[in-house]
């Protein structure tokens, strides 16, 4: 008898890899890069900084996608955004570094050329800075982003995509959000996402993902009635289709999202 043993952590990774809608590669040139804290060959992380537009000119054609596996997408001229943008334009752009966290981008495969100081990510996806690098992407497309803006950013490189989930998790929870989109990577809401497109509804996985893709004509034009939620989504389906937890989804929806409920809950959605 000859067999192979297959952990079932492995089995959720492709189920994992399957739903996710593309599988994009970025190739970028940076100035500085450093090996920093791995856990062994599974889990490897470098530190470094690039140039603003050297940033852009490698993301500028997937920014639809490269924010696959955030939380939330471009929230607008705020506050926050505003700055990124008039440090990028401004007197003070070669204090950009110093003034505005760097980014974070998550892999399965990172290859680096050393010689012409150049990355290829496999798999790539961007779990922190999304912010940071639309307002670049406007000051770019303005023709006012200056060359002297430079960023730190980060690299992790990894195929367990438990991993993955929680790092994005802690990346952004230390701005206010809410609890339901945290849910956003989850297997089964990516499938579901699909499934509701095919039925002529577009549902919100990621904060503001409608306008956002809207924006970038990488969605059609919904009826306001036909983009849903996420929350509402699952407070619905708790209340009509899941007895247990339907009295939680009039008395308190808050507590349909404690992460044990939660994926409970969503594991036979449709």
């Amino acid at each position: 008898i000859r067999y192979k043993v297959v952990q079932q952590k492995n089995i959720c990774d492709i189920y994992d890899r399957l739903q996710k809608k593309s599988r994009i590669d970025i190739n970028m040139k940076y100035k500085k890069l450093d090996t920093s804290y791995n856990l062994g060959e599974n889990v490897k992380s470098s530190v470094g900084f690039l140039s603003a537009c050297e940033l852009i000119e490698a993301c500028k054609n997937q920014m639809d996608v490269i924010f696959d596996e955030n939380i939330r997408l471009y929230e607008g001229d705020n506050d926050v955004n505003t700055g990124i943008y008039n440090t990028a334009v401004g007197e003070d752009s070669n204090k950009f570094f110093f003034y505005h966290n760097g980014i974070v981008l998550i892999c399965d495969n990172c290859k680096n050329s050393t010689g012409n100081q150049t990355l290829v990510l496999e798999g790539a996806s961007v779990v922190n800075g999304c912010q940071t690098i639309n307002s670049l992407k406007k000051a770019y497309d303005d023709n006012k982003l200056k060359d002297d803006v430079y960023l730190q950013f980060r690299i992790i490189e990894t195929t367990d995509f438990d991993l993955r989930a929680k790092i994005t998790e802690f990346l952004n929870s230390q701005t206010q959000i809410k609890d339901s989109y945290f849910l956003a990577n989850n297997p089964f809401i990516r499938a579901l996402q699909m499934e509701l497109e095919e039925k002529g509804y577009f549902m919100e996985r990621l904060v503001n993902e409608y306008d956002y893709k809207f924006s970038l004509n990488k969605v059609k034009q919904y009826d306001k009635k036909h983009v849903l939620k996420l929350e509402k989504v699952i407070q619905i389906y708790a209340a009509f289709y899941c007895n247990e937890y339907a009295a939680r989804a009039k008395r308190g929806k808050g507590e349909l999202f404690n992460k044990k409920v939660a994926e409970v809950l969503v594991s036979e959605i449709n």
